[in-house]
């Protein structure tokens, strides 16, 4: 409970954080509850992270404005010299159909499964990366493509 309560704080301190300044400060903040993002990352500050999970982040890698991040219940890794551009959206979550033509409700129990995302990759503007993937090293997802377990 105590650290859902720092990660909200540090997120509203986060966001009063120029956007694209003070890199090492927001990795610092980021680090001291519990993700583990390398100090040479690029994080902008209108990054959204939600969730639980535990977020890595290597080194020299760019995350652009308005990455959101749902990390739920486990993890999303990022390698080394990633870019990440603006308005990608990064999913862990996701939720198991429920068949029984009794239940209204198609939408059952959900889950979340961890992400990889390989060093040197390009993720481009507006992409959509589902649960489950691994973006293997040095690819580039385009803008507006949604990966789904790569």
């Amino acid at each position: 409970m105590i650290i859902q309560i720092a990660r909200f704080v540090i997120m509203i301190i986060f966001t009063l954080i120029p956007n694209s300044r003070l890199f090492v400060f927001k990795n610092f903040l980021l680090n001291l509850v519990g993700h583990q993002i390398s100090l040479s990352a690029r994080i902008n500050s209108s990054v959204k992270i939600y969730g639980h999970g535990i977020l890595k982040i290597g080194h020299d890698t760019w995350v652009g404005p308005n990455v959101s991040i749902y990390l739920n219940d486990t993890y999303v890794e990022i390698g080394d010299n990633c870019d990440i551009a603006p308005s990608v959206n990064i999913v862990t979550g996701t939720h198991k159909i429920n068949n029984d033509i009794n239940i209204f409700r198609i939408a059952g129990d959900g889950y979340s499964e961890p992400i990889k995302i390989g060093s040197g990759s390009w993720v481009c503007f507006g992409a959509l990366i589902l649960h489950g993937s691994v973006v293997p090293a040095r690819t580039i997802v385009k803008p507006y493509e949604v990966v789904r377990r790569c």
